[in-house]
């Protein structure tokens, strides 16, 4: 068996891997690495207060996520910029309320943001399940012209809920707070978290959301009738997860 040398074996590309859990404006890139794999979620959403007995307020939706997206580590860049999406703030009110978006996760090369994804959208005080982005969720640099890693780069917009990236994929969306088949406003989970519960039945006096837990996913709905304010669940900040690579494995 060989000896390690600098995380590999003699002879073995070399790989590291950093877990972001908070920003990070200068991570220096390893010298012997020339690509990257990168998973990870925008922040989650917070669920909205809806105002009609036997109903809450619909769940926040989870962020967009990356799950093993290999991107070149451009020529002469040294550091990577990680900004990690925001929680959803849980909302707050004696009335109906929308809740409040989650952050988007960033990842860039210098000035450049090679990668971006969205966070979740917001829960709605009537109770109907927010609604995912029409456009694309997700945005990376890739080359230009070609499938593979290498080459120049160019911008081009993938992912979200019909894109045909297979590494990017869509916000999962908060459930219903009008039905069952939705928890009653429960939060969407994400690849890396669990959304605030769903409840069996629509509740009829005032009932806060539960929070999300985890990464990336969205806090429940919650219901207010009379008196002091509710609160709806919160959502959870996103991820990056990124392994450095001496060759693409």
């Amino acid at each position: 068996m060989g000896r390690f040398v600098s995380g590999g074996l003699i002879g073995v590309p070399r790989s590291l891997r950093q877990v972001f859990e908070t920003s990070n404006p200068s991570f220096p890139i390893p010298s012997w690495a020339r690509f990257m794999r990168v998973s990870g979620v925008g922040g989650g959403a917070s669920g909205g207060i809806r105002t009609t007995t036997g109903n809450r307020g619909s769940g926040g939706g989870s962020g967009f996520h990356a799950t093993d997206l290999p991107l070149a580590i451009p020529t002469g860049i040294t550091t990577i910029a990680v900004a990690i999406g925001a929680a959803g703030a849980a909302a707050s009110a004696a009335a109906a309320a929308n809740g409040n978006a989650g952050g988007d996760t960033t990842l860039s090369f210098g000035a450049v943001v090679a990668l971006r994804l969205n966070g979740g959208p917001s829960g709605l005080s009537s109770g109907a399940p927010p609604s995912l982005p029409t456009s694309l969720g997700a945005e990376v640099y890739r080359p230009s012209g070609i499938t593979g890693v290498v080459g120049s780069f160019a911008f081009a917009a993938i992912g979200g809920p019909s894109g045909s990236n297979p590494f990017l994929n869509g916000a999962i969306s908060g459930g219903e707070g009008t039905a069952a088949n939705g928890g009653f406003g429960a939060g969407g989970s994400s690849l890396f978290g669990r959304g605030g519960d769903g409840v069996a039945a629509g509740p009829s006096v005032n009932t806060n959301g539960g929070n999300a837990s985890g990464y990336g996913a969205g806090g429940a709905g919650a219901l207010w009738l009379s008196g002091g304010a509710v609160q709806s669940g919160a959502g959870t900040p996103g991820i990056l997860i990124c392994e450095f690579l001496e060759t693409l494995q």
